[in-house]
């Protein structure tokens, strides 16, 4: 078949992916997103080598991603958000799509850890692996995606502590690491990231004070609009109201045990 592009967005299409796809070997672009397909990521899909964007969010997939996406070589754009049923671990072949520029895999039930040789994607610009099940720490790789704009790791069960290096990300527009249970200060190399409009660090276990070079930020890029721009754990406590982090330039403050933020009250 000589077809370049499918799109079938947002219709109410069903049933299962053929493994007939594998017959569309010029086909560069498919968006399949929103619809009610049913259905496991066949292996037949590794034979589509020209497919550049593959979305397929917002469906009802199940199982695991297969090892065979490692032969889409030319792949950029690659969203699996919103299916839910997605499991198991990223596949270690994802790693070898040098191309891609793009991962939205939120809102699944991926679960493992985030490997180090995800800084191999050195044209990455967008990670959103949120609402998902990974577990371990942020890997030493990760800082390596000096071009990445979007980092989205949200609602996991991420740990261990931030590293100064995430400062090497000054590309980041959007960093969203809240619902997970990291340990340790907020790194004041953060404040080296001056494109960031969007940080989200509530519901976590950092402690201490928001730095300075951080808070110089909302100075900057940090300044909410239509969007709150900076959260954190700084609400007071109910019984002892002291908050569990000290922030004076949040514009919401979260409460460390119920959970519940309000916009903070600025001076």
């Amino acid at each position: 078949s000589s077809l370049r592009t499918i799109s079938i967005t947002k219709n109410q299409f069903s049933g299962t992916i053929s493994t007939d796809i594998s017959s569309l070997k010029q086909l560069e672009n498919m968006y399949a997103e929103s619809n009610k397909i049913r259905s496991s990521i066949p292996t037949e899909i590794a034979l589509m080598e020209n497919i550049r964007v593959l979305d397929l969010s917002q469906n009802y997939l199940t199982g695991e991603i297969p090892q065979d996406v490692g032969n889409l070589k030319r792949l950029e754009y690659f969203a699996l958000s919103g299916n839910g049923g997605l499991s198991g671990p990223l596949p270690s072949s994802l790693f070898e799509l040098k191309s891609l520029q793009y991962i939205y895999f939120q809102e699944n039930s991926l679960t493992g850890k985030i490997p180090s040789s995800i800084g191999m994607y050195q044209d990455l610009v967008g990670l959103n692996l949120g609402s998902n099940e990974f577990t371990g720490s942020l890997p030493n790789g990760l800082y390596n995606l000096t071009n990445l704009m979007f980092l989205y790791l949200h609602e996991n069960s991420l740990g261990g502590s931030i590293s100064d290096k995430i400062g090497q990300l000054t590309a980041l527009t959007q960093l969203s690491l809240y619902g997970n249970p990291f340990t340790g200060t907020i790194p004041s190399s953060l404040g080296l990231c001056e494109e960031l409009e969007n940080l989200y660090l509530h519901e976590t276990n950092l402690h201490g004070t928001v730095p300075e070079e951080v808070c110089a930020l909302t100075m900057k890029s940090l300044v909410p609009q239509e969007y709150n721009a900076l959260s954190a754990d700084c609400y007071p406590d109910i019984e002892t109201l002291v908050p569990f982090i000290t922030c004076g330039c949040c514009d919401i403050c979260c409460d460390h045990v119920t959970l519940e933020c309000v916009t903070a009250v600025m001076e």
